[in-house]
């Protein structure tokens, strides 16, 4: 399937907690701290194969100087392809 890129679709927190899992600095995450980061996000990036969250990233920004990116994941087996 293509896979869809979106700035504005936003993943419940099942559905992010289910893509942490695949990574070592996230797998710990708990499900009140992600519906918190969900609740007051200031960009969130996400990919999706159909209804399947396959990809998801975070910006940090003052909207002026700076911004830091943050928690980059891919589902495995969706690496590399675009």
């Amino acid at each position: 399937m293509k896979i869809s890129y979106s700035a504005r679709k936003k993943p419940t927190a099942d559905q992010l907690l289910d893509l942490y899992k695949h990574a070592w600095w996230t797998k710990t995450r708990k499900q009140a701290g992600v519906a918190k980061l969900l609740k007051h996000p200031q960009v969130l990036l996400t990919a999706w194969d159909g209804k399947t969250l396959v990809g998801f990233a975070r910006v940090l920004t003052d909207f002026t100087y700076r911004a830091v990116i943050a928690d980059v994941i891919v589902r495995p087996g969706y690496e590399g392809r675009g």
